[in-house]
Formats: C-alpha cells, sequence, structure tokens
C-alpha cells in the first residue's frame, strides 16, 4: 500500500475518532456513562466504533425539532417580536416577550383572544359565551367542583341541552345528561323535563380499579344524589384474565346498588379482542344490566360500526345495545342506528340537528 495512502486512511480514522467523541461530550451524557465509552474507543478504537454506532447513542435524547427548526423559530420569534401587533395592549408585551423567550409559546395573533384578572370576570364572560353558542361547547378543567361556581356552570350547560327542546320544536329529548355523580343532583334540579334523565359515570371510572364494596357505594350514592342511570365500566383486567365469571358477579352487586335504576355496562371495545368482546355479550346478556356499551371516551377510541354489528349478533335477551365516541353527523347516526344500536352517545347533538335542519 503507497505510504500516502497510509496517511490519509490514519487521517480519516483519526478524524472519526474525534467526531465520536464530540458527539458523545455534545450530548450532554452522564460523565459515569460517557467515560466509558470514551476508554473504549481510546483502547480499542474499531470496535469501539463499530459497538458505539450500534448500542451507544443515545437515541432517546434525539430531539424532536431539528437544530435547523429550531433556529428557524428562533429567527421567526424574533421577527415576530419587532413587528407592531397592535392587537396586543401594551402592558401585555412584557409578559409576551417572558413567553417567547422561555417557553417558546409564541402568540397567536388574528385570533380574538380576552385576558381576565378576576375569577367572577371570567365566569361572567363564559356564561355568556355559553349561552350564545350555535354548534359546539368545549370546555376542559381538570377539576369542577360541587361548589357555587361548578354548580352554576354546570346549569348553565343543562339549560343550554334544555333549549334544544325549544330550538328543535318536534325532535324528542336528549335521552340523558351525564356527569359524576356528586354533580347529579344539579342536573336533576335544573332539567327541563324528567324525561331527560341523570346520568352518572360510577364505580370507579373509567378504570373501575377499586374494591367492590367502594363501587357499590358510589352507585347507592348516586342514586340518592340524583341518577337515574349509572354508567360502570368492567374490570378490563379481568377481562384479559377471563375472569368473566367474577365479572358478571361484579355487574349484578353494582346493579342491586342501583335500586331499580337503569345500569349501562361499558366493556370498552377498543381495549378488547374479537373473542373477549364476544365472551362479554354473553356476560353483560346474562346479568341484570339493561345495556352494554361501548367506550368511555378514555381509552383512546369509539364505537365502530363493526363492534355494534357484533353486539347485535351475539348480545341476547333484552339487553340493548349503546354506541358512544365517534358519531359526528347524520349519517353515522342512521349508520350505527342500522347496524343495531338501541341508542348513541355524542357531544355533537346540536351540530347534528343543524345538519338535519
Amino acid at each position: 500500500m503507497p505510504e500516502w495512502l497510509t496517511y490519509l486512511l490514519a487521517t480519516l480514522y483519526g478524524l472519526s475518532i474525534v467526531g465520536v467523541v464530540v458527539v458523545i461530550i455534545s450530548e450532554n451524557r452522564n460523565p459515569l456513562k460517557s467515560l466509558p465509552w470514551l476508554i473504549v474507543l481510546l483502547l480499542a478504537p474499531i470496535v469501539g466504533l463499530v459497538c458505539y454506532f450500534f448500542f451507544g447513542q443515545n437515541l432517546s435524547k434525539r430531539r424532536a425539532i431539528s437544530r435547523r427548526t429550531r433556529k428557524q423559530l428562533a429567527n421567526y420569534l424574533e421577527q415576530n417580536e419587532q413587528e407592531d401587533h397592535p392587537a396586543l395592549p401594551g402592558r401585555f408585551l412584557p409578559l409576551s416577550h417572558l413567553l417567547s423567550h422561555n417557553g417558546q409559546a409564541v402568540p397567536l395573533y388574528g385570533t380574538r383572544y380576552e385576558i381576565f384578572t378576576a375569577g367572577m370576570q371570567k365566569m361572567e364572560s363564559l356564561l355568556r359565551d355559553i349561552k350564545q353558542a350555535k354548534h359546539h361547547i368545549h370546555l376542559q378543567y381538570y377539576i369542577i367542583d360541587n361548589d357555587q361556581t361548578g354548580q352554576t356552570l354546570l346549569k348553565a350547560l343543562v339549560e343550554k341541552a334544555n333549549g334544544v327542546v325549544q330550538q328543535f320544536p318536534g325532535y324528542p329529548l336528549p335521552a340523558s345528561i351525564c356527569v359524576y355523580p356528586n354533580l347529579a343532583h344539579v342536573v336533576r334540579d335544573t332539567r327541563v323535563s324528567e324525561e331527560l334523565h341523570v346520568t352518572t359515570v360510577a364505580s370507579c371510572f373509567p378504570s373501575a380499579q377499586s374494591f367492590l364494596p367502594v363501587k357499590v357505594m358510589e352507585c347507592r350514592l348516586a342514586v340518592q344524589n340524583g341518577a337515574d342511570e349509572i354508567d360502570m365500566v368492567i374490570n378490563i383486567g379481568w377481562a384479559k384474565e377471563k375472569r368473566f365469571d367474577d365479572i358478571l358477579v361484579e355487574i349484578n352487586a353494582v346493579k342491586d346498588a342501583c335500586e331499580g335504576k337503569l345500569l349501562k355496562v361499558i366493556i370498552e371495545t377498543c381495549l378488547l379482542t374479537e373473542e373477549e368482546k364476544i365472551a362479554l355479550c354473553d356476560v353483560v346478556s346474562r346479568s341484570d344490566a339493561e345495556f352494554i356499551k361501548t367506550s368511555t371516551g378514555f381509552a383512546g377510541g369509539g364505537a365502530t360500526l363493526a363492534d355494534i354489528q357484533l353486539f347485535k349478533k351475539y348480545v341476547t335477551g333484552d339487553t340493548k345495545i349503546k354506541a358512544a365516541g365517534g358519531i359526528r353527523s347524520g349519517s353515522d347516526e342512521e349508520a350505527f342506528l342500522a347496524a343495531g344500536a338501541d341508542r348513541l352517545g355524542t357531544s355533537s347533538l346540536l351540530a347534528m340537528l343543524k345538519q338535519e335542519g
């Protein structure tokens, strides 16, 4: 081999080693993890180089946003800061600057926003917006407490549901309004008619991970607080373990606690195999519950036509079928009812009625 080629290969090899060392250091590793790789690279360069590329790269720390993209965002933030945005009150510019540079939270100009400095001021505006809503109401809170503020908010939402009767004469009332057990009495006292049932989720919703006496007591309290219907969730772990007899015992115990009120059993179809769904159709059919229901909405999937068709095939007796989740249009409504559903759960009722109107 020519001498110049030897020097060239040695140089390239040395640069590769240096490059890997730089990469290891730049990844901000814990020194206790970085030092062994550096020692291996120095003592056994070829083996260390191969091993590092296959096993040593810290994939979990790869950036979700590339350096180039981050630089473009930084440039955008700088340009955005220099532009004149009259919609943003001057007293909030320091806050905008802080959020932009510390959290990379870019102000969205061209949208409508309102900043509140007092809780009552914000609540009054929220209630006004609920009253004026035309299609959807999207609210997200970590906790809605059963205090005066929480009850006022819930009453506004119930009154909005009551308004369906006036806004769409000739259409039947929704079957029920679903809330947490401690808020059932608010819906009961605010609903326009007793035909509009109060449904509460109970039995340690949505995971069902607790003691049976706790689930039974929660159902009893929900009924005492005004619930007409109870939605319970089966223990998914038991279904996976094929403990179907235990699930049946639990359903009937909860039904006894319902004191004659209607019970719907949610089996969370998106988490089950077809075999498990068929087995649970049999379990719920043999139980004292009135409904089998597809989903909670918390497990990442809602009702599918295939699930309702499967229910229709394997559910027996007087057990009814409820499809919940993913029903957003009149065509969805017709398809699920044609597939065998007796009741539908949707958060898009007003939008669906407007489509039909």
